[in-house]
């Protein structure tokens, strides 16, 4: 038995907010999905940007005509480094490592261009918070984390790998998020490990990772072949 590993982030640089994700949901709907396939899928998203994709693309097929089919397709899904409430800062810093790499900007002009980041966010969370007290929703409109709660669909089978040292996505929420899957009686799976930074945990930890990885793949969605 084979399946379809689906692993896609947006382009950091031209994401501007959620409505960013739904039109990079419905290109990659419509060039990858939108067929009479009919093999298994494997969700494996990685941060929050991999995560808030996930979610446009989950809410997209509630809409499309075959939709339903194929989300019965979908058999798991595994989190690396994510969901998780990211902080401004922790944006920032994500940001920064994605579009600014050390290896070809001064650490002088970073730290700049990181603050500018946070500050950006920070205004955009507050904006959030006033925008609260006049509609419940306004968190979950413009925060995957917070959106991802309310979907009562998501994939039965749930991996999740994260770091107590990640300094993007905080492990304390995503441990909220799999204490919530598991009161929902969703299969969870999850490795937590005390040093890897994020999403470098199969670097750091090769071994454990495809050890986890196939057990996942064993107990839930296809048995696994180990000589």
């Amino acid at each position: 038995m084979t399946c379809s590993v689906i692993r896609y982030t947006a382009p950091i640089q031209k994401v501007r907010c959620f409505t960013s994700y739904q039109n990079f949901a419905l290109e990659f709907y419509e060039k990858i999905l939108d067929n009479d396939d009919t093999s298994p899928i494997l969700f494996h998203v990685f941060s929050m940007n991999g995560c808030t994709l996930f979610v446009a693309l989950w809410e997209l097929l509630d809409i499309v005509s075959n939709g339903a089919k194929i989300k019965n397709r979908v058999k798991g899904i595994i989190f690396d480094s994510s969901p998780a409430n990211v902080q401004p800062m922790q944006i920032a810093n994500a940001v920064t490592f994605a579009t600014l790499p050390k290896s070809k900007y001064s650490e002088i002009f970073r730290p700049f261009y990181k603050l500018l980041i946070a500050g950006f966010f920070t205004s955009l969370r507050a904006f959030e918070w006033i925008q609260s007290f006049f509609d419940s929703t306004a968190f979950e409109k413009n925060n995957a984390y917070f959106r991802i709660f309310k979907i009562l669909d998501l994939p039965k089978n749930q991996l999740y790998l994260y770091s107590n040292s990640d300094e993007i996505c905080s492990d304390h929420s995503i441990e909220d998020f799999i204490k919530n899957q598991k009161e929902r009686g969703i299969n969870v799976l999850s490795q937590c490990w005390k040093t890897s930074e994020h999403v470098q945990h199969f670097r750091a930890h090769p071994e454990d990772y495809t050890k986890i990885c196939k057990q996942f793949l064993n107990d839930y969605f296809i048995p696994i072949n180990n000589e």
